[in-house]
């Protein structure tokens, strides 16, 4: 079974005395929205893709918070082959508002936790945004 390797964030902002979340409406099936992720390169670490990816999806700066780190596998089918997607998730700050999108979404939104959860596509990034949010 072809394996896919990648690593993406929990990205957030501090408004007033709480947090809002990044989610992403994916281009390609536009009722999916989740956190920006994607494919590590060779020679990259977990850490370096995520800053990369982040950067090339929303053209925003990342500071990795120490204390958070999630690995995730699912499975998804592509040409009619069945992919195991690995990822290595962490929590990052950001300080500014202003997404820049990449031609890969076409919209984003910055929303508190429950709203965030509510939004997001995937009951496994619904469980990573419960779990980044307790990181307080």
């Amino acid at each position: 079974m072809p394996f896919e390797r990648s690593a993406g964030a929990v990205v957030f902002r501090t408004v007033g005395k709480s947090r809002e979340y990044l989610l992403l409406q994916a281009r390609f099936k536009s009722s999916f929205w989740d956190v920006p992720k994607g494919n590590i390169e060779e020679g990259e670490t977990h850490e370096q893709t995520v800053v990369r990816e982040v950067k090339e999806e929303t053209g925003l700066d990342v500071n990795l918070l120490h204390g958070f780190q999630k690995e995730v596998t699912w499975f998804y089918t592509r040409d009619g082959k069945q992919i195991r997607k690995q990822a290595m998730f962490f929590l990052a700050e950001v300080k500014e508002e202003k997404v820049t999108l990449s031609d890969e979404h076409i919209a984003y939104a910055w929303l508190p936790i429950k709203d965030a959860i509510a939004r997001a596509t995937f009951k496994n990034t619904k469980a990573l945004l419960r779990e980044a949010d307790e990181k307080r």
